[in-house]
């Protein structure tokens, strides 16, 4: 055969298998294109080593330099296409393992490639420096393979690959898998205990009187023998006393032993579930019952589960999705996500993340160093929550909060609200009833109010808009800003400015400002003549940019004194008194200015 016919018949036999393998996946597998090229893309290897091989054969009778020298390069590229299609379509369950165990079939071939060589007249039986570099690979490769494999690797945390978990114990090391189910009748008990080592639990509703159970164990070993061994003690234990039917799941005796044990327990409704789970998620899906989870390292999960809830975990998140009933939960560096529940709830923990959405009851949240963002609650809402950030909105009842936190965003909340706070920057936006407030130190900021504002304060920044009821404030070294009240208003501060940036044209509501070693300042577009005004300014003074006031100065007493109406005080709809400090009415723009 010459080497042009034997090219054509290459490459016609390689077109053909290409299109098989192409047309076979496309029917059967019904897998993609990309699917397809990863799973037999290791079979170019081989091709290239079977064409090595024939030209090796083939071809005796051509110059030396035309052909090859040895047959091990055909030898090794054919294996290691093996080894990796062996990989790539699943025929092992670990690649690494499996090579950490066979990387030495590569220098049995290179061996028997050169054996070949000396039997055949003009050929090299010499290591080739490439052979040398790819068996020194292999072999670092599979030896250091082979010693991860002999390592518990089962604390090593998974990564996600493709919205996969993987753990690296899966690449280096053998898995076995083993699966029991037990049904156990339920008898007289009214309370059914669960009892896992660790692992997955989920737990489903059963059809009838028994308890189902079904346990997925996933063993990490060495040989066959050696799981079979392991399994041997992989048993449900069962006990019954009084109304309680306890379950412990099987686990394997061997404390060393790497594995991964899923479980799924299905209760009949209506029964009282008790679960402890050491390291593992716990999923509820479905059930109806009151059910109390304890989880020490793993996520919970109660979706459309109907009874009272009592969830406890660490270090993962708590969910709640379209659940009734009450729910207390505690989870200390936990995230809680909470959407669609109907049920009072009530949250303690420590460390994480809170999301409340659409919640038809109460919240109550007692919480530390948390991120809170509560909205669409037809309900009140109750926080403790210290060295914490706050998001409130949509509440559809009264709404409550104690923190020292960084932050504390309010809006639209149709009920009162009360808070404390220290060092915090609050924003208060559309509350439509009473505002109660304590704080000391930070900057509080509230717009559109619906009702009263009531505000005692210790050097908090202060504004205030559009305020219709009646505002009484108390502070103390920082400044209070007013704009645009309809009145009563009284503000009390000390050792800064009091600024009224706009006033009702006719006297609504008696305005009071009183300040010591302060100035209390107006910035309007024009001098309030309708209202009767009386100021004064012990050692300090009044100033105005408009044509009014005319100062009348008692100079013994050092007061400066003045008022636009006659009449006792009481009559004032405008009061104004510094101590150590001036009263002053600018333009607006000089507002803008400063």
């Amino acid at each position: 055969m010459s080497r042009k016919l034997y090219r054509a018949v290459q490459t016609g036999v390689f077109l053909i298998v290409l299109g098989s393998f192409f047309l076979y996946e496309n029917i059967a597998g019904q897998a993609s294109t990309f699917a397809i090229l990863w799973k037999y893309l290791p079979l170019i290897f081989v091709w290239i080593g079977l064409d090595k091989a024939v030209a090796y054969f083939v071809f005796p009778a051509e110059p030396a330099a035309a052909r090859p020298f040895s047959l091990s390069p055909a030898l090794l590229w054919i294996g290691l296409g093996i080894f990796l299609f062996l990989g790539t379509s699943g025929a092992v369950a670990s690649f690494a393992a499996f090579l950490g165990n066979w990387w030495p079939v590569f220098l049995i071939l290179t061996g028997l490639g050169k054996l070949v060589d000396h039997l055949l007249p003009g050929r090299s039986g010499r290591l080739l420096a490439g052979e040398v570099v790819f068996l020194i690979f292999m072999a670092l490769t599979g030896i250091t393979t082979q010693q991860l494999a002999r390592l518990n690797l089962s604390k090593l945390p998974a990564f996600n690959l493709d919205n996969r978990k993987i753990h690296l114990r899966d690449l280096f090391q053998n898995s076995y898998r083993h699966t029991t189910e037990d049904k156990v009748p339920l008898g007289e008990a009214k309370t059914v205990s669960v009892v896992h080592s660790g692992g997955n639990l989920e737990l489903a509703p059963a059809i009838g009187g028994e308890v189902v159970v079904i346990v997925d164990a996933k063993l990490y070993a060495d040989s066959d023998k050696e799981a079979e061994k392991r399994f041997e003690t992989f048993k449900l234990t069962t006990a019954a006393d009084a109304d309680t039917l306890r379950l412990t799941l099987p686990a394997l005796r061997d404390e060393n032993a790497a594995a991964e044990i899923s479980g799924r327990v299905m209760v009949p409704p209506g029964v009282f579930l008790k679960v402890e789970n050491n390291l593992g998620d716990v999923l509820l899906d479905g059930l109806s019952g009151a059910a109390e989870i304890s989880v020490k390292s793993g996520s919970i999960k109660a979706r459309q589960h109907k009874g009272a809830l009592r969830l406890t975990n660490r270090y993962e998140r708590i969910t709640l999705e379209s659940c009734e009933g009450e729910a207390i939960l505690s989870g200390w560096d936990s995230d809680i996500k909470i959407s669609d529940h109907s049920g009072n709830v009530s949250l303690d923990g420590k460390n994480g993340k809170i999301r409340i959405r659409n919640l038809k009851g109460d919240a109550k949240c007692v919480l530390q160093y948390a991120e809170l963002d509560i909205k669409e609650v037809d309900g009140s809402v109750s926080i403790q929550a210290p060295q914490s950030t706050i998001v409130l909105g949509e509440i559809r009842g009264d709404a409550d909060f104690d923190s020292t936190s960084e932050s504390a965003y309010v809006e639209n909340i149709t009920g009162a609200l009360k808070f404390k706070a220290k060092g915090s920057e609050i924003v208060l936006k559309g509350v439509t009833g009473a505002i109660d407030g304590e704080a000391s130190s930070g900057e509080i900021r509230i717009s559109s109010p619906g009702s009263s504002v009531t505000l005692k304060l210790q050097k908090v920044a202060c504004h205030l808009d559009d305020a219709p009821g009646a505002v009484k404030i108390v502070n103390t070294l920082e400044d209070v800003t007013i704009d645009n009240a309809a009145g009563p208003v009284e503000i009390e501060n000390q050792n800064a400015a009091i600024i009224f940036r706009s006033l009702p044209a006719t006297a609504a509501g008696r305005f009071s400002a009183t300040a010591q070693n302060g100035d209390i300042r107006f910035y309007l577009a024009k001098f309030p003549e309708g209202q009767r005004i009386q100021l004064t300014a012990e050692g300090g003074s009044i100033t105005s940019d408009f044509a009014q006031p005319a100062l009348q100065i008692d100079q013994q007493q050092r007061l400066a004194r003045w008022q636009n109406f006659s009449g006792p005080p009481a009559q004032a709809s405008l009061v104004c008194q510094t101590k150590y400090g001036d009263i002053t009415f600018q333009r607006e723009h000089d507002l803008e200015e400063e």
